[in-house]
């Protein structure tokens, strides 16, 4: 039996055949479509529909020099916060118009680098890393030389590069509004001593962290030194965001841990910023080091 003829993909020529217009406008349709009327547009995909014709991305990077696709850096992509970070980040980038490659480490060093250099040779048009070491030297220097636009999760590094931090707001509105919501013994709980305490206590331990983190990233974007100041920042910050988060989940009581409410969610993902960037066990020392020096 002779091998079956393979059906020879339509082009841009065919589209623009089969849609009346021409091989600029369909050109035009794929990469800058809103340059185009919606009418003509409509035709032009329609007819792509028909005919089966699917873009060659690869032919488009070389003569665009954008691929339209994000790299995504985890160390564990089992992890939940991982997960979910990311599923956010695809659907974001889904509706931009933009795909994801998303990529693990396993919180192995030697497969975080290879990662990172597989992305860089797949010509990504922004990265998303969240690395495990931030103090690696190679990590550091590969991210640095990766030429493009980064955005670095949870972590703060020594290279041109945007920063997302967790924020622990959310926990404190959440019990906020569910004490307003909850009614025992004929008033809502927030009218309570107890719930007050609870809610005082971390609405302080939110505003001076706040502050705190604030005025390190003042000293450093001073060029002043702010080792000290950040160590505090950074530990005084993460103690406070799992103290906010606890006092959130036993003010929900029972909710506190249903999947229906996000404090259940608040709970676990601020476990890692207690381990993550220095232990509070580690920047004490730094402090005490900052102290005496």
């Amino acid at each position: 039996m002779s091998p079956r003829a393979a059906t020879p993909r339509p082009t841009i020529k065919d589209i623009a055949s089969a849609a009346g217009v021409s091989n600029v406008t369909v050109s035009r349709v794929l990469n800058t479509p809103e340059l185009v009327r919606e009418e003509t547009r409509g035709r032009v995909e329609a007819a792509m529909r028909r005919l089966g014709y699917t873009p060659n991305l690869a032919a488009r990077a070389m003569r665009t020099r954008f691929t339209r696709t994000i790299g995504f850096l985890v160390p564990d992509i089992l992890s939940y916060p991982n997960a979910a970070v990311a599923q956010a980040a695809e659907q974001a980038l889904a509706a931009a118009g933009y795909g994801m490659m998303l990529v693990s480490s396993g919180d192995r060093h030697e497969d975080e680098l290879r990662a990172l250099e597989m992305l860089r040779t797949h010509r990504m048009d922004g990265m998303i890393v969240y690395v495990g070491d931030e103090s690696d030297a190679d990590m550091i220097g590969t991210l640095s030389e990766l030429g493009g636009p980064c955005v670095v999760l949870d972590r703060t590094l020594p290279i041109e590069a945007d920063v997302v931090l967790s924020d622990h707001a959310p926990a404190l509105e959440e019990a906020i509004r569910y004490a307003g919501e909850r009614v025992q013994f004929g008033k809502p709980i927030n009218r309570f001593q107890a719930i007050q305490m609870k809610l005082a206590e971390m609405a302080t331990d939110l505003e001076a962290a706040r502050r705190l983190v604030h005025y390190a990233a003042w000293l450093k974007d001073s060029e002043l030194p702010h080792m000290k100041e950040a160590s505090m920042a950074k530990m005084f910050a993460s103690e406070a965001g799992a103290d906010i988060c606890d006092k959130a989940a036993r003010i929900l009581a029972s909710y506190g841990f249903a999947m229906e409410y996000p404090v259940q969610r608040f709970l676990r993902d601020i476990r890692f910023t207690l381990i993550g960037g220095g232990t509070s066990e580690i920047l004490k020392l730094v402090i005490a080091k900052e102290l005496s020096s």
